[in-house]
């Protein structure tokens, strides 16, 4: 939750040169089940064909705006990922030089009926045919794609091959095969030799913790450096458990790259 109103009101902040940004909060449904967020700019507006990207990975409304305050065309990706995995929705309303306004959902808990929230259906494995062989690998686990997207940029223009896991419950299983250096799961791509393991620790199967304690205390992967890569603080846990490093979401080419030369040394 802190991420996603992070990622709303940092865009807020970054369109709005005059006026007022509004963080608001209500109850939603006809039997109050709902909770809705809402945050609320003055700035430059966006036009109902740039609506319809939003919520794509890569996509930026104002190439100016976004060259001068940075950003990479993540933040509503993500986002919207975070809140359709609690089940909710959000979606924006907006008119060119009238302001925009972001609305995002989540359920309540109910002591009795619970948490109604849809279980994610995410592949075991990212499809990896034809892969290149020879390279040095990095495995990424996490269970965001716009994540594993974003890592592949950082990575395979510097060399590396990237094997995207979203299911963390199989990470050490996978793990295992590629540094045997067997092809993936279902006889996908041959693969090159395995040098990291990037790490989330927010994750809706095994958190993170769970994945690190496993892939440490099993003989054929506990000398693989795994990274932490998460938006939580409190990452240095991580060290004491054998992770070679932690970086902080979101991450930028430059310390992952940085963070990666130090734990091959």
């Amino acid at each position: 939750m802190r991420q996603i109103l992070i990622n709303l009101l940092s865009n807020a902040a970054k369109f709005t040169e005059e006026g007022y940004i509004a963080l608001s909060a209500g109850v939603k449904g006809h039997t109050g089940e709902f909770v809705l967020i809402s945050v609320a700019d003055t700035g430059v507006g966006i036009d109902p064909q740039a609506q319809q990207r939003l919520f794509i990975p890569f996509q930026q409304v104002d190439a100016s705006t976004t060259r001068r305050a940075g950003g990479t065309g993540l933040g509503l990706a993500i986002s919207r990922s975070f809140v359709q995995m609690h089940g909710g929705e959000i979606w924006v309303e907006s008119q060119p030089g009238q302001g925009t306004t972001f609305h995002f959902t989540l359920p309540i808990y109910s002591p009795l009926r619970g948490y109604e929230v849809p279980e994610a259906r995410m592949p075991a494995w990212e499809d990896q045919a034809q892969a290149p062989a020879g390279k040095e690998l990095v495995l990424a686990v996490d269970d965001d794609p716009g994540v594993i997207t974003l890592l592949k940029r950082y990575l395979e223009s510097n060399g590396y091959q990237v094997v995207g896991l979203l299911d963390s419950s199989a990470a050490l299983d996978v793990a295992r095969s590629l540094a045997e250096g067997q092809p993936g799961p279902a006889g996908k791509g041959q693969v090159g030799r395995l040098v990291a393991i990037t790490l989330d620790v927010v994750m809706s199967r095994m958190d993170g913790w769970q994945v690190l304690e496993a892939l440490k205390t099993d003989p054929q992967t506990a000398s693989i450096p795994v990274i932490l890569c998460s938006i939580m603080e409190g990452l240095e846990r991580g060290l004491s458990m054998g992770a070679a490093a932690c970086l902080q979401k979101p991450i930028t080419r430059d310390d992952l790259l940085a963070v990666l030369k130090k734990v091959r040394n």
